[in-house]
């Protein structure tokens, strides 16, 4: 089924209420006593890292609180943070020029947003980065990640390998927004989503599934409604639990498969 098109402002991913995000030294996610091997960041991509790698790199990083639909950076504008997922997911977002968007790809505890940077770009000319829900995660100035990457070949070949992977995502998405219904879509959503917050249920409000999904709140609503009469999923006061994966695998297209395999975590 076509993607259908759904044109979304960018203030509509503000909430003006949230405030900005508290930051907080690493020390209680990571240390580097000399007593015992450093503690791991909760980033499988982080910590992958030999340990003589990721004690150089932790005092670098700041602990992030994210909240649901906070905007993380805009297309054309200059990216001043990569962010590494401890929890939570953050969502890339194709936007067209005449204002519409659609989810091209997710990042979670497994890799990091900010990849740009990896290929020596300042920005992003079409993507806009936004917490899919509330989580946390582990920032650094992109310069200083740059910075890191030219001295850090294990750090390069591992952001290298996620690049990868990230790409094999985007272009599974644009097929599946191509060819496949909003109820095959949706349900590879869910999936992908909650591979990457670790969990069987997670906030999300049908408004913002439609955003992220660039199609109409209707047809989402309606999705929505044949999952939960299937027994797939429940959805409550912006909330939505996978009740049955097995049978929302069934509903899902194979793009589900490929992402994930894509997506397994660094290594």
């Amino acid at each position: 089924m076509p993607m259908e098109a759904h044109a979304a402002r960018a203030d509509a991913w503000v909430d003006p209420k949230v405030a900005p995000p508290a930051a907080a030294p690493l020390s209680a996610v990571a240390g580097t006593g000399p007593e015992s091997r450093p503690r791991l960041t909760g980033n499988a991509l982080l910590d992958a890292l030999p340990d003589s790698e990721r004690v150089s790199i932790v005092p670098l990083l700041r602990r992030v609180a994210l909240a649901a639909r906070q905007l993380l950076s805009e297309p054309g504008q200059a990216i001043e943070t990569v962010y590494f997922p401890v929890s939570g997911a953050i969502s890339l977002v194709a936007v067209t020029g005449d204002g519409s968007s659609v989810h091209v790809a997710s990042v979670g505890p497994e890799g990091v947003a900010g990849i740009p940077v990896f290929f020596g770009a300042s920005s992003a000319p079409n993507l806009r980065a936004v917490a899919q829900m509330p989580g946390a995660a582990l920032a650094m100035p992109a310069g200083q990640f740059a910075r890191c990457l030219d001295r850090s070949a294990p750090l390069r070949r591992l952001v290298g390998s996620y690049a990868h992977a990230l790409l094999t995502q985007a272009a599974q998405e644009v097929a599946c927004n191509r060819r496949h219904s909003v109820l095959e879509r949706c349900s590879c959503w869910l999936l992908v989503t909650a591979d990457r917050a670790r969990a069987q249920e997670f906030p999300m409000t049908q408004e913002f599934l439609a955003e992220l999904l660039g199609t109409r709140r209707a047809s989402v609503v309606s999705a929505a409604r044949a999952l939960q009469d299937a027994g797939s999923i429940r959805y409550r006061r912006g909330r939505i639990r996978i009740t049955d994966r097995a049978r929302l695998e069934a509903s899902a297209c194979g793009c589900y498969r490929v992402i994930r395999q894509s997506l397994l975590p660094a290594g």
